[in-house]
C-alpha cells in the first residue's frame, strides 16, 4: 500500500500487477502494469525514504518472490549477472519514468495519443500496430478519461490519421502523427 515501508523488491513469477497512485479527490492514476518477470520496489528499497509512493494491486492471481535489501546486497556482491540485471532494471525504470513525465507534459489528448502511437510504431517497426493493452488501460497510461480517449481516437480516424479495431491501430499517416509531437 502507498506509504508502507519498502523493505523488499518483488519479482513477479506469475500474474499481472498494476501500480497506481490515488488522490484524495478519488482519482486513481495507473503508473504502470507489470507482468511475469518484472520487478517492483527496486527504486525505493535503497532510497532514504523507502516508502511506497503508490499502491501495488494484483490484477490476476499472482505469485511474487520477495528479496530483502540484505539479500540484494549479497547477490550483487556474489553474482555479477544479478548485479547487471538489477542495474538494467533500475535504468529501465528511470527511462519509463522519463517517458511518463514526457506524456504528462503534453497539453492535449491528441498529443498524448500521438506520442504513444509513435513509440509503438518505433518499437514494432510497422504501421499496423498491435497495442499490448485494452482501451481503459491505454487511457490510464495516458492519464485521461476513457471516453475522452475514445472520442479523440474517433476524430483521428475521421481525419484519416489512423484506423483501428479493438487493440489494433493502423497508422495511415505516421508523418502527420509525428508532427503533432515534435
Amino acid at each position: 500500500m502507498e506509504e508502507d515501508n519498502c523493505e523488499h523488491i518483488g519479482i513477479i513469477l506469475s500474474g499481472n500487477i498494476q501500480i497506481q497512485k490515488s488522490y484524495p479527490s478519488g482519482k486513481i492514476v495507473v503508473l504502470d502494469v507489470l507482468n511475469k518477470g518484472d520487478i517492483f520496489g527496486e527504486v525505493i528499497v535503497f532510497s532514504q525514504e523507502h516508502r511506497f509512493p503508490a499502491t501495488i494491486l494484483s490484477l490476476t492471481d499472482s505469485v511474487i518472490f520477495l528479496l530483502s535489501k540484505t539479500e540484494i546486497k549479497q547477490l550483487c556482491i556474489k553474482n555479477e549477472l544479478f548485479l547487471e540485471n538489477f542495474l538494467q532494471s533500475l535504468t529501465n525504470k528511470i527511462l519509463m519514468l522519463n517517458r511518463k513525465v514526457k506524456t504528462l507534459s503534453y497539453k492535449t489528448i491528441r498529443e498524448k495519443i500521438a506520442d504513444l502511437l509513435m513509440e509503438e510504431y518505433l518499437q514494432q517497426k510497422k504501421p499496423l500496430l498491435t497495442l499490448p493493452y485494452k482501451r481503459h488501460e491505454m487511457a490510464d497510461l495516458l492519464g485521461i478519461p476513457r471516453p475522452s480517449l475514445s472520442r479523440e481516437l474517433s476524430v483521428m480516424k475521421e481525419e484519416g490519421l489512423i484506423d483501428y479495431y479493438k487493440n489494433t491501430v493502423k497508422l495511415l499517416t505516421p508523418d502527420k502523427l509525428k508532427e503533432l509531437i515534435f
